[in-house]
């Protein structure tokens, strides 16, 4: 009987679930879309998998949350390949042996509703959701774009959700002081307003109105996110999805929200059922949902818990709602103590929250990259404490040293920037490390200047993460990360300080530093490194009465060496051509007219750079010979 009832499930998921509303998400993203996998997007239909890996997708609380999928790429061809977890590694290598083009690589698919003791209307009052079966009957309503719904009964065709346990990124919505008034939901659970339009649970401040069974006002008290300690349970009932939530409306703990099917389908939504400006309305748990709501935080410094009003929620961050517990996430992090390095400015990381796109709170990658480069770094540096703070939305690295023990933290803000990667992440951790290893010049609070601690990063810390080949693409791309989170700087908070370049060089300096650190570049003065070395004319050889070679301290550019008007002769000698040594780069041979025997002559070079971009140094800009005697 099991079996029987799976197969509608599966059935319900493939039919109602968007496959081209999962690709969008995921290229929002930056990631790569399995575009071409024969299954449909949702996570629960992939085959093959462990449990760890649904446990994975159904814990999140985030509908269409993306979990990675191991695919092998040609690249050149533009060519996928999707082979069972099982003989992945197998089949995949097989086909590297036969054309190194292909490559091992990720792609993304996406995946869910309510804490599973919540109270759904049946045709005889109120069941636990979870204890609602696929063929049962449940009140589903219609409101004909209004408010009022008309309720029937409808056959439920799904019935699905996950085991007890941690469920992190629930959103806790209050809403009377009853049990019944409170609920624990996903981050994307649709609800009905009382203006007949619709949002969902992460968009929801107190003082919205929801509507109950009658049509009545509901007034949100207060929305609270964190951990649920229990199980979460999805229903769908009625007809397939045709972009009108009438038929899946229900009736749960005495509002009205969306089934499963409403859930999967909201994008699809015609704008004008949706509440005014919904896809501009901030989340819970970013930086903008804070700032709107200034006037309802309680404990902002502490909780993401918003209250209307004077109304008090959970006593302390918790409550026992739905017959699970419920945590409510706290913001505060580790202290930072004065003097701490960053690797932004506090300006900087404003630009960056303002002109970057981040991932959500929910999504796991943050986390997955955060630890993997815990785990290299801490081999190498055991007597760091790395820590990330993944409610901390400011864009940030910091250092600091505290009762004998270095520390670094990596915020969430940093972690979750699209665009920015293990790679980049890894070189942002290592900036930390760099500030207390990184050596000379040093700031007044004893730790590597900034530029140094760059440069310490992307050379050393990049060469103990990866070696041999593969380190140029890991190095490669940690460039191209950072200087994406580069240009989000805007101009007038990238020109660094000129007056303290330890502290804060330019953007274009230290830009300089991550593209020449990792082949062997040193500090450049913008960021406290010694003054560039200048060119420095250490000898003039005149080989005929027409030909003088110069030998000079630096490689020149070629731009500037070839100009005869850039070489003076006392006495006054005309110089016919000036040519760069094809050999020898620091050499430049001219040809002139014409040199007297067994005469001194002092010559002078001028205008000229070197490789480096530096000019003549005007304390060694001459140098004398004497010109042969006849033969």
């Amino acid at each position: 009987m099991a079996e029987v009832k799976a197969k509608p499930q599966k059935a319900v998921i493939a039919a109602s679930y968007d496959p081209n509303t999962c690709k969008q998400k995921i290229l929002d993203a930056q990631r790569i879309p399995c575009d071409t996998l024969s299954l449909p997007y949702h996570c629960d239909t992939l085959t093959g998998v462990g449990g760890d890996y649904h446990q994975e997708c159904v814990d999140a609380g985030i509908i269409y949350f993306q979990v990675r999928v191991a695919v092998c790429k040609n690249a050149p061809k533009n060519e996928w390949k999707y082979f069972p977890p099982s003989t992945y590694f197998q089949q995949c290598n097989a086909l590297i042996q036969q054309d190194p083009n292909w490559t091992m690589d990720w792609c993304y698919c996406c995946c869910a509703c309510f804490a599973k003791e919540t109270l759904v209307a049946v045709p005889d009052g109120y069941a636990e959701i979870y204890t609602i079966p696929v063929g049962a009957e449940v009140l589903t309503g219609s409101v004909n774009g209004g408010v009022k719904p008309k309720w029937s009964n409808s056959l439920v065709k799904l019935s699905m959700g996950t085991g007890e346990g941690p469920q992190p990124m629930m959103v806790y919505i209050g809403f009377g002081t009853d049990q019944a008034k409170d609920l624990i939901c996903t981050q994307d659970q649709p609800f009905l307003l009382s203006n007949g339009k619709y949002t969902t649970s992460s968009r929801l401040v107190p003082g919205d109105k929801l509507v109950d069974k009658e049509g009545n006002d509901v007034e949100v008290v207060f929305v609270s996110m964190g951990n649920y300690n229990g199980a979460v349970h999805h229903i769908a009932a009625g007809e397939l999805w045709n972009k009108n939530p009438d038929g899946h409306l229900i009736l749960t703990g005495g509002v009205v929200a969306g089934d499963f099917e409403f859930q999967l389908n909201f994008d699809s939504l015609p704008s004008d059922r949706k509440v005014d400006n919904y896809e501009n309305l901030p989340r819970i748990g970013t930086v903008e949902y804070d700032r709107n709501m200034k006037k309802h935080v309680v404990k902002s410094d502490v909780f993401f818990h918003f209250n209307h009003q004077a109304t008090t929620g959970p006593d302390g961050g918790k409550k026992r709602t739905a017959g699970g517990m419920f945590t409510t996430y706290r913001r505060q992090s580790a202290p930072i103590p004065v003097g701490a390095q960053r690797l932004l400015t506090s300006a900087q990381s404003e630009d960056i929250l303002k002109n970057g796109k981040f991932i959500s709170l929910g999504d796991p990658m943050a986390q997955i990259n955060y630890d993997t480069v815990r785990r290299q770094l801490q081999g190498s540096y055991p007597d760091i404490v790395f820590y990330y703070d993944p409610f901390d939305l400011m864009p940030q690295v910091y250092a600091f040293e505290a009762y004998g023990q270095k520390v670094v933290i990596l915020t969430g803000g940093l972690a979750r920037l699209i665009g920015f990667n293990y790679e980049g992440i890894a070189m942002a951790m290592g900036h930390g490390v760099g500030c207390f290893y990184g050596g000379e010049p040093k700031v007044l609070e004893g730790y590597s200047a900034v530029g140094q601690a760059d440069r310490y990063s992307f050379s050393i810390v990049g060469s103990r993460l990866w070696i041999n080949t593969p380190a140029f693409q890991y190095i490669t791309a940690a460039i191209s990360q950072w200087e994406y989170m580069f240009s989000l700087i805007n101009p007038e908070n990238a020109g660094g300080n000129p007056l303290d370049p330890l502290h804060d060089p330019s953007i274009a300096c230290r830009t300089t530093i991550i593209q020449s650190a990792p082949f062997g570049g040193g500090l450049p003065e913008c960021a406290g490194g010694p003054p560039a070395k200048k060119i420095e004319l250490q000898l003039a050889n005149a080989t005929s009465l027409t030909d003088v070679s110069l030998t000079f301290s630096l490689a020149l550019d070629p731009a500037t060496t070839d100009d005869p008007k850039n070489y003076e002769f006392d006495p006054t000698v005309e110089v016919v051509t000036a040519r760069r040594n094809p050999q020898r780069d620091f050499v430049v041979d001219l040809v002139v007219n014409v040199l007297k025997p067994d005469t001194t002559y002092k010559v002078t070079a001028k205008n000229l750079k070197s490789a480096l971009g530096t000019g003549m140094d005007p304390k060694y800009a001459s140098t004398s010979f004497k010109a042969p005697g006849n033969k």
